[in-house]
């Protein structure tokens, strides 16, 4: 099974065009993106990356790599930061701060 990084950092765009109807479509195969590339890295220094986006699409990608899949599972949009970092084979995936409109 081909992975995104076979297809090339433009594919995110290309599926946000193709699924306007999935809005969070295009940020989750940018995060998927950044996964593969901080994976294959050498060292901890290349294999960090950023995104900031309006989809908690780290908890769907939590839920696609868990192979867990709950019954039911609503993405609501918001402001999410996250922090991708790995090499060698492993990677982390962090949020590092979520606006939820709330007074903190």
């Amino acid at each position: 099974m081909p992975c995104i990084a076979e297809y090339g950092s433009e594919f995110p765009d290309f599926l946000g065009r193709c699924a306007p109807h999935l809005p969070y479509v295009r940020d989750f195969a940018i995060l998927e993106w950044f996964v593969g590339k901080a994976a294959i890295a050498i060292d901890e220094q290349t294999g960090v990356h950023y995104l900031h986006t309006g989809w908690p699409v780290d908890d769907l990608m939590g839920i696609y790599l868990s192979d867990n899949a709950p019954a039911q599972f609503e993405l609501i949009p918001n402001d999410v930061w996250i922090e991708i970092r790995g090499a060698r084979g492993e990677f982390q995936i962090n949020r590092l701060c979520q606006n939820r409109g709330e007074d903190q």
